[in-house]
């Protein structure tokens, strides 16, 4: 009798661990994509420095995240921060070769370092 006791509290007390994990987890993705929009709305605003430090809290989180590896790209370019954009446009390259955007932010970064043998 006390096994069949045993058996609705466990699978309670299991539930109540499972479930905030999943909350969690289904509130750090809606705070990334919130700070995502907010990222490409300051981007449209040419408020490029509130762009930089939205895409950098998402890849604090994320850092192999392309989106957010391209859009950093773009701020520190807009920026004229060619040094730092160029590794974000390098991770996004390698992350996703196949990426249009990802390889002429990177090439194009590299052009304006002067480094044309490597773009």
């Amino acid at each position: 009798m006390r096994w069949m006791l045993l058996i609705p509290v466990v699978l309670c007390l299991q539930s109540c661990f499972l479930f905030p994990k999943d909350a969690d987890a289904q509130a750090t993705r809606a705070l990334l994509e919130a700070r995502g929009e907010q990222a490409d709305k300051a981007m449209k605003q040419q408020d490029y420095q509130v762009a930089v430090s939205l895409f950098e809290q998402i890849l604090a989180s994320q850092p192999d995240n392309v989106p957010a590896l391209i859009g950093l790209g773009d701020a520190q370019g807009e920026l004229g921060q060619w040094p730092q954009a160029e590794p974000a446009f390098a991770k996004a390259a390698t992350l996703e070769p196949q990426s249009y955007d990802a390889q002429f932010g990177h090439g194009l970064s590299l052009q304006m370092l002067d480094r044309f043998i490597d773009a």
